[in-house]
């Protein structure tokens, strides 16, 4: 298989060249399961101060490192038919190729925690994020990132070729209660368009369902392509449990009454079975709505306006929702001071590092008392920092007042005021 790299810009600056060559071209080879790589390079003319293109390369991309002698890369071949994923298989599927030919593809679990020793073949599959998300960044190690690897199993020879990859990571809000959010999924290009990252989304969709202190699974920063996918699985869901009745009873929507009368009587079941968030949970139900509306005759018309109607004042009421997160905060803490003696913490740290110690020792307060809201609320939800306002009063400091905003709230009449 061959392909390129979509961005570089992370390794070699946003145009994307190396400098100080004329005419280089650079092949990069890497193992299909093990993913040990070769780089080789030729090029026409090179200039007095061109870069080290290959320091960048194994600094921003291959912290692994890679072989440059062929001969040392070609004893590494003879080792892969030794190949196996490890970790845990939790999924085998099939597909079928343009031959007609049906080949097996496994989905395989790994957790930092659990799986230690994958920390070293974590390093080589990231490389690949950095060649096609637009904007990856590594991992650092810990035990709540989620690893979902998906590889295409040869029976004839039992080898591996690594196709592409999920991960996910557990915010713990105590020992009993997390939130999941679905950081990066990629799948590599000969695998594309056909149905793999789906699979791969789900699995990590049940996975989470599965895990009793999971609340919800959230998605960072979700691509247009991303979305479809998302829809895709989330729909599938939905049909799959039978959530809507209406979706296999009703054949088709082309009265407004029948419009009508479909509503979301149950979200909060869903919720808690799919752990998909209620906001989602709405997109879902409008796109099976629209899949209802078969064409788009005259005889449909009024179906077909009535839906747009409500669409167009969903959207009015969230346009109104953003807009309101930027001129007040859901949660509103009161103007209370909060005060810091310099004196016993200059004896610990150097004063360079007073601002750093004071709000870090001010965060974990507001954090204690964000965790005892949420766990009233059973809600969890991202939440962003914008206005901290600090008063220098001789030796002491006061944080006079601060606001906090929470993300991906529902009900904006909704305010928690909260003292300490």
């Amino acid at each position: 298989m061959e392909f390129k790299p979509l961005y570089v810009h992370q390794i070699y600056g946003q145009n994307e060249e190396i400098e100080g060559y004329e005419g280089l071209k650079v092949n990069i080879f890497i193992l299909a399961g093990s993913l040990e790589t070769l780089v080789e390079f030729q090029y026409e003319k090179k200039l007095q101060n061109c870069e080290d293109f290959l320091k960048k390369l194994k600094e921003f991309c291959f912290l692994e490192g890679f072989e440059t002698n062929r001969k040392k890369f070609l004893e590494k071949i003879k080792e892969e038919q030794f190949f196996k994923p490890k970790g845990e298989l939790i999924y085998e599927y099939k597909v079928s190729n343009s031959e007609e030919k049906e080949q097996i593809f496994q989905i395989f679990y790994f957790n930092s925690k659990l799986h230690h020793f994958l920390e070293n073949y974590k390093k080589k599959f990231q490389v690949f994020l950095k060649f096609f998300i637009e904007v990856a960044s590594f991992v650092e190690e810990s035990q709540y990132w989620h690893y979902f690897l998906t590889f295409k199993y040869n029976t004839i020879n039992n080898s591996y070729t690594f196709v592409g990859l999920g991960n996910k990571y557990e915010f713990m809000f105590d020992s009993q209660n997390s939130r999941h959010r679905i950081s990066q999924l990629m799948v590599l290009p000969p695998f594309q368009r056909a149905g793999h990252a789906s699979q791969i989304l789900k699995q990590m969709y049940e996975h989470a369902q599965k895990d009793s202190k999971c609340n919800e699974i959230t998605v960072e920063d979700p691509s247009q392509d991303f979305q479809i996918v998302r829809d895709i699985v989330q729909c599938e869901f939905v049909i799959k449990n039978n959530f809507w009745d209406w979706v296999q009873s009703v054949k088709k929507i082309n009265k407004v009454e029948e419009l009508e009368k479909i509503m979301i009587s149950n979200i909060q079941e869903i919720f808690q079975k799919t752990k998909i968030p209620k906001q989602q949970i709405q997109r879902i139900f409008e796109i099976l709505i629209l899949s209802k509306i078969l064409d788009f005759q005259k005889n449909n018309e009024n179906v077909i306006e009535k839906f747009k109607e409500k669409y167009i004042q969903k959207m009015k009421e969230l346009f109104e929702i953003k807009k309101m997160k930027k001129k007040m905060p859901i949660i509103v803490f009161e103007n209370v001071p909060f005060k810091v003696d310099i004196e016993s913490v200059l004896q610990q740290k150097k004063c360079k590092n007073l601002m750093k110690i004071i709000i870090k020792n001010f965060m974990k307060i507001i954090f204690n008392n964000l965790k005892l809201l949420f766990k009233s609320q059973n809600t969890y939800m991202e939440y962003d920092i914008f206005f901290i306002c600090l008063l220098y009063i001789q030796k002491n400091i006061y944080i006079q007042k601060f606001n906090i905003l929470i993300i991906q709230k529902i009900f904006l009449n909704d305010k928690f005021i909260i003292q300490f």
